[in-house]
């Protein structure tokens, strides 16, 4: 008879500890239980910023304003009432408003819980000019018009330019470099000399000549040394003489 020779039994295959099982249960449910608890407020927070009916956009409200009603920088503004305020685009508001042509600088801010504010700057005119129309053109420090009108304010300056005066839109090119000049003159001047101008005319950007009220005429030349030449304007103002020429302020005349 042939015997059969049998290898050593096999260890039995350990079961799964139930305790481990339980374990690893726990933890799985406490995780679950910590993401619930963390994300559902933000969750919350998410829904009432982006879709509550509690926060959407109710009312614009707009400051500073006042060549421009108020309702037409609403309009510009376009900004969406019934929007959550979350979601408007304030940037693009932004853009809209300051494209209105008297306006200089805008700034918009959410006012919770259902408001925007646009708080608006507007351009200021530093010279007026002769449409021809019967309207008088505003032309602020960039020497672009921005606005027209029937009659310009008290004791503004009169421009003359040898150059075309554009309109402020988005295609606007800039001012003529004889409008620049003259602009920025009027800007620089020190107060007490701008308020007795009357006319700034500038056939080229060399030429710059103030005619002040009461008669006198101050050529100026170009638009450097203003300070300097103010200076001067102001001290030669007090001898007789219908011309002061500070073309050269080293060199000024009075005839």
């Amino acid at each position: 008879m042939t015997s059969v020779r049998r290898g050593p039994a096999l260890p039995p295959v350990p079961r799964l500890d139930t305790r481990a099982r339980a374990a690893r249960r726990g933890r799985l449910l406490r995780s679950v239980l910590l993401t619930v608890v963390t994300a559902g407020p933000l969750l919350v927070v998410a829904w009432l910023l982006l879709s509550s009916p509690l926060l959407r956009l109710e009312r614009v409200e707009v400051s500073g304003a006042s060549r421009l009603s108020a309702e037409e920088v609403v309009a510009a503004a376009d900004a969406g009432l019934g929007t959550p305020l979350a979601r408007v685009d304030t940037a693009a508001v932004r853009r809209r408003v300051a494209a209105l042509a008297p306006v200089g600088e805008v700034e918009i801010t959410r006012s919770w819980p259902r408001t925007l504010r646009v708080v608006v700057q507007e351009r200021q005119p530093v010279a007026a000019v002769d449409a021809g129309d019967g309207q008088w053109r505003l032309v602020d420090a960039t020497g672009i018009s921005f606005a027209s009108v029937s009659s310009p304010p008290h004791r503004l300056a009169r421009l003359r330019s040898s150059d075309p005066i554009h309109s402020r839109s988005s295609a606007t090119p800039p001012a003529g470099n004889a409008t620049r000049a003259a602009v920025e003159v009027l800007t620089a001047l020190p107060e007490p000399l701008l308020a007795r101008v009357r006319t700034v005319s500038a056939p080229t950007p060399a030429s710059v000549t103030l005619e002040l009220r009461g008669g006198r005429t101050v050529v100026w030349g170009t638009s450097g040394q203003t300070a300097r030449k103010a200076a001067v304007v102001e001290a030669l103002l007090r001898r007789k003489g219908s011309t002061v020429d500070v073309t050269s302020p080293s060199v000024a005349v009075v005839r």
